[in-house]
Order: structure tokens, then sequence, then C-alpha cells
């Protein structure tokens, strides 16, 4: 139990002011799980290669390339370095791109907060990079719901469904080893993608999303 002393801190359980402490504490480090949760989301076939260019979008193209984007947003292809993955981004997203998520936070032992996340093409880059020493042990399961495809094959509208689970450093009180706080996320996006000179990129994404602080005991 001695393990999670922070966490304890972070329930109020030690007193009102060394819960509201923790409290903040967990509060000032969330903005960073955040935005690797959403920008995950916001732009999700295995072994896929990369769709260089294509004179029209089909449904089978557009699965490939959530696929494949969520695989380089989450990391999960390990043999790209951060150069790479930053050009991968600059290339598939529009430049005057925008990305939103309405984000819930669930934090046993206090109420629900409630928080809107907006980003630009740079912010949404950065925040990707720096998610990335955010949370340990990330992991991610997206689902396709729906790809909506306009009559010039220029255009798709998706729905993608998203549940994820990691581990958050947390700055103990004590100010030792930090606490590692599990996560999890369930997110919603409505996603934008376009051709662009024949290259595929993401326009727009506007999700919701609940991030829940389990008990690591």
């Amino acid at each position: 139990m001695e393990k999670y002393k922070g966490w304890s801190a972070l329930r109020g359980s030690t007193g009102k002011a060394a819960g509201e402490s923790g409290y903040g504490m967990v509060k000032k480090h969330l903005t960073f799980g955040a935005m690797l949760f959403c920008a995950t989301l916001l732009l999700a076939s295995p072994d896929a290669a990369a769709i260089e260019k294509t004179s029209r979008l089909t449904d089978d193209i557009v699965r490939r390339f959530i696929i494949e984007t969520t695989d380089v947003t989450s990391r999960k292809d390990a043999y790209m370095s951060d150069d790479e993955v930053k050009n991968y981004l600059d290339r598939h997203l529009h430049k005057k791109g925008f990305f939103k998520s309405a984000i819930r936070y669930v934090i046993p032992g206090f109420p629900s907060q409630e928080n809107t996340m907006s980003l630009d093409k740079k912010q949404f880059i950065e925040s990707v990079m720096s998610g990335q020493q955010a949370l340990e042990d990330y992991r991610t399961d997206v689902s396709i719901e729906e790809i909506r495809i306009s009559s010039d094959g220029e255009k798709a509208t998706v729905v993608t469904r998203a549940a994820e689970e990691g581990l958050m450093p947390v700055p103990s009180e004590s100010g030792g080893d930090p606490e590692k706080i599990p996560v999890e996320g369930n997110s919603t996006c409505n996603q934008i993608l376009m051709l662009e000179d024949r290259v595929i990129q993401m326009y727009s994404a506007n999700c919701t999303t609940q991030i829940n602080f389990r008990m690591p005991f």
C-alpha cells in the first residue's frame, strides 16, 4: 500500500488540503496524457504500406490511412524516428487543419471535470511528440464505424471509436519517484479527410473523450 501513498493523497484520504494538493498536481499533468489520447484518436491495414498518392478516395484507402496513421501517432511503428513521424504528420495534416476534443476527466473521489482542447496543425504535431513521454505501456484499439465518401472521391467523412489505456507518471507529494496511475480513455471522433495534390490529408477532427483514472490497487 505504501507504493500508492501519492494516490491516497490524490483521493483526499489524508485530509482536504492534501487531497486538493494531490488533485492539483495531477491536473497539472493531465494535459500531456489527454493530448496523446486525443492526438491518436483524432487521426484514427495492419502492415499497410504508406499511401503516397491516389487520384480518388475509396473505402479501402481510407481504412488503410486511418489505421496507418493511428500506428504512427501511437508509435506502434517502432522503426520510425522522431523526424520521420514529424514528416509523416506534416505531409498528411492539412495546412489549415483543426482538431478539437471535448474531454471529461473522471478521478475516483472527486467530481468529474470537463475541458475542451483545440489544436491547430503545429500544436497537434507537438502534442503527439510530447505525449510519447507522458504515458507508459500505451495501448489503443480503434474501430472505424462509418465512412462516407463524396461523389467526386475527393473528400471523406469518417466516424471512429477507440479504447485506450496506459500509465501516467504523476509526481509524488514526498518528492520521490513518480506514481504510475492507470488511465483509460474512450473516444468517438468525426473526421474529415480530403485530397490535396493527390495526397490524403486530415482536414479536421471533432472528438468526445472520457478519460478515467483507475485505482492502482
